[in-house]
């Protein structure tokens, strides 16, 4: 065999395992926990609240709405959608309650893993809009 081609195999070979070591822990979290990350899913549901709340507010106000009250309003809207979009996508890949079966639990690490790069840019979304929306509530308080 040429060395060139083994190099390449035992590559291919590191790679498989490192793809097969992913899949069993996050199949064992979820086996364990039933989500692939309940801070995650936890976290995005309790924002997709708190801008829930804040738009209710703003439509509600007494006054009339400012320039800076619609554009905090669009802000919380948005952080509202990217939040309901990172749970809903983490829900989707969870097995159902009730069903914690290491079967389940390793066909929901599979999905994981493939899709782990879209679950990393809806979180990267998620805190880029609290961020914003954290800075207009601190503008709108000082």
């Amino acid at each position: 065999m040429e060395p060139l081609t083994a190099l390449a195999v035992a590559c291919n070979v590191m790679e498989l395992i490192s793809f097969g070591l992913e899949v069993a822990t996050t199949a064992r979290k979820i086996h364990r926990t039933g989500s692939i990350s309940s801070e995650l899913s936890d976290g995005s549901a309790h924002l997709s609240q708190l801008s829930s709340v804040l738009l209710t507010s703003i439509k509600c106000s007494a006054t009339p709405v400012t320039a800076a009250q619609k554009q905090l309003q669009e802000i919380a809207l948005r952080c509202h959608g990217a939040s309901l979009e990172l749970w809903d996508e983490i829900r989707k890949l969870c097995p159902p309650d009730g069903e914690h079966s290491l079967v389940r639990a390793v066909q929901a690490s599979l999905k994981t893993v493939t899709r782990k790069n879209r679950i990393k840019a809806l979180e990267d979304s998620m805190r880029h809009w609290q961020a914003v929306m954290d800075s207009g509530l601190l503008l709108r308080v000082w």
